[in-house]
């Protein structure tokens, strides 16, 4: 963990040259196969401006059958920094099959098919929807886009119960605000 956080920082604050020695020690590591930090190192090529070298470590973490929805969310977000969008729905959609009860999984589909999104794409983005309603009914994000559906069709009372609700067991900013 120190490796990896240290040489990201120095990525971070245009520290090339150590952050390079740092993540070679990181592909070292990488290729005695731990996967910790294979995922430390494509993470860190990423944040040392090397996008495709990041990718292709990210690719080579997903291959196998180890792979776990952090190795998939990286090489979406991997995907995305090379406008990539169709590699980045692909490797999240392999990523809600392995845990469909992630709610961050969902909400990165959603926000790559819905309206304005990338991949706009109508079918894919009612599947998801359908399936976090069926996994996680009481996630935070299903309730705010069911919120959005009843205003939508006029049911205001109805939407505004939920978004007070949902803001009743929330810590955090105040959500959905703008149906309100």
């Amino acid at each position: 963990a120190w490796l990896e956080a240290h040489a990201q920082a120095c990525a971070l604050t245009g520290r090339w040259e150590r952050a390079a020695a740092l993540d070679a020690e990181l592909a070292q590591r990488t290729a005695q196969g731990d996967r910790d930090a294979a995922r430390a190192h494509a993470a860190t090529l990423l944040l040392m401006q090397q996008p495709k070298r990041a990718q292709e470590s990210a690719v080579a973490l997903c291959a196998d059958d180890a792979v776990i929805t952090d190795d998939l969310k990286l090489l979406a977000r991997i995907a995305l920094n090379l406008e990539e969008p169709q590699t980045a729905i692909d490797a999240l959609n392999r990523a809600r099959l392995l845990y469909p009860f992630d709610a961050s999984i969902s909400d990165r589909l959603i926000r790559l098919q819905g309206n304005g999104g990338p991949s706009e794409n109508e079918d894919a983005l009612r599947e998801v929807v359908r399936d976090l309603g069926v996994n996680r009914p009481r996630s935070d994000l299903f309730v705010l886009l069911r919120a959005g559906d009843l205003a939508r069709n006029g049911l205001m009372r109805e939407a505004e119960s939920m978004l007070l609700d949902l803001n009743a067991r929330r810590r955090s900013d105040l959500t959905g605000e703008d149906l309100l």
